[in-house]
């Protein structure tokens, strides 16, 4: 691919208001067609965060028939492509890794009820040191999984959930049920801005 043109990115520190806080993930737009794994590997492995997004248009309507577009979304960490899965105790954690990477799946989840005096409904941490990350900063797809899990524990449907890693980040949850999905907000700022060459 060397020699054909560059690629813009960004990378941006999710589910924080502050700069060098939360989740720092290199997002790419992509334009070059989808036969491009091998590169997409090896620009995550470059950028040695714990995820690397693809962004690339999409031609087709929008799920629900309104004009726009449609992106597709690819995730990478620098070792593999993800597919789209008490309080102080939980704070202090410190897993063996070593173990960690012989149990089966992406990762980890270990999670609690927050306490009665936080701004938020339950704390979580995720590690998965089989995909090159021994703990991710703030992950999104594991709260798609929390939401349902707390939801019936606390009896409501939206929440305010805190990942504790040393970087730390929150996120705004809404369990939709009916749709199967879980709504998730947060704060981002973009730190950095370049091009790929490629």
């Amino acid at each position: 691919m060397a020699g054909k043109g560059r690629v813009e990115y960004a990378v941006v520190d999710a589910f924080t208001e502050s700069p060098f806080g939360g989740n720092p993930a290199a997002v790419v737009l992509w334009l070059g067609g989808a036969d491009a794994d091998a590169w997409m590997q090896s620009v995550a492995k470059e950028f040695n965060l714990s995820e690397t997004a693809f962004v690339s248009p999409e031609d087709a309507p929008s799920s629900s028939g309104e004009p726009g577009r449609r992106f597709r979304l690819r995730w990478f960490t620098p070792v593999a492509e993800i597919e789209v899965a008490s309080e102080n105790m939980l704070q202090n954690l410190q897993p063996q890794l070593n173990v960690l990477k012989n149990f089966p799946g992406r990762g980890i989840i270990v999670t609690a009820a927050a306490s009665p005096s936080s701004d938020v409904d339950f704390i979580s941490r995720f590690f998965c040191p089989r995909l090159g990350i021994d703990e991710d900063p703030v992950t999104g797809s594991a709260h798609c999984a929390l939401a349902p899990y707390w939801s019936k524990k606390l009896g409501k449907h939206d929440f305010t959930a805190y990942q504790a890693s040393p970087r730390g980040g929150k996120l705004i949850l809404q369990l939709k049920e009916d749709l199967g999905r879980v709504l998730i907000q947060g704060e981002a700022i973009s730190i950095m801005a370049g091009s790929i060459r490629v």
